[in-house]
């Protein structure tokens, strides 16, 4: 007999599996992509959105598939690498990742930074120390505005 929860989990990374695949082109995947590129571009493929961005796309199905995907990504990781995603470090997304936090944030995103090139945490590490990049550091190789800087 067939399990209805992986019947529909693999039916979904169907869709997910489409929806990254470049050379893919349909209608209803430039309907469900048009609606997160206004919103967020390709971010909540390489974050962990939380539920509430998730609620905020249009698509129901566009949602479901993130879910998936970030299910399949934790599973593939542990399965490889014994560890979860969350724990794998520098290939971390800056944004939307719940191990980096502020004091009245717990997910944040800073859209110029992002369109900085500002996106994972191999960002903030400087090359030849083993050590974070100072802020100042960040605002000129990044060349953040004053407005990016008041984060």
């Amino acid at each position: 007999m067939i399990d209805p929860y992986n019947f529909a989990i693999a039916q979904k990374m169907t869709w997910v599996k489409l929806l990254l695949d470049n050379d893919y082109k349909s209608l209803w995947k430039s309907i469900e992509l048009i609606n997160m590129d206004d919103l967020y571009g390709d971010i909540l493929w390489h974050s962990y959105a939380p539920e509430r961005a998730l609620k905020h796309l249009q698509s129901s199905q566009l949602a479901d598939s993130l879910r998936t995907w970030y299910y399949y990504r934790e599973s593939a990781v542990k399965l490889l690498f014994d560890v979860s995603f969350s724990d794998l470090g520098a290939c971390q997304s800056l944004w939307y990742n719940k191990n980096i936090r502020s004091k009245s944030k717990q997910y944040f995103f800073y859209k110029e930074w992002w369109d900085s090139g500002i996106l994972f945490v191999n960002d903030l590490i400087n090359p030849p120390l083993p050590d974070f990049k100072l802020f100042e550091e960040l605002v000129l190789d990044f060349d953040i505005s004053r407005r990016g800087r008041q984060k």
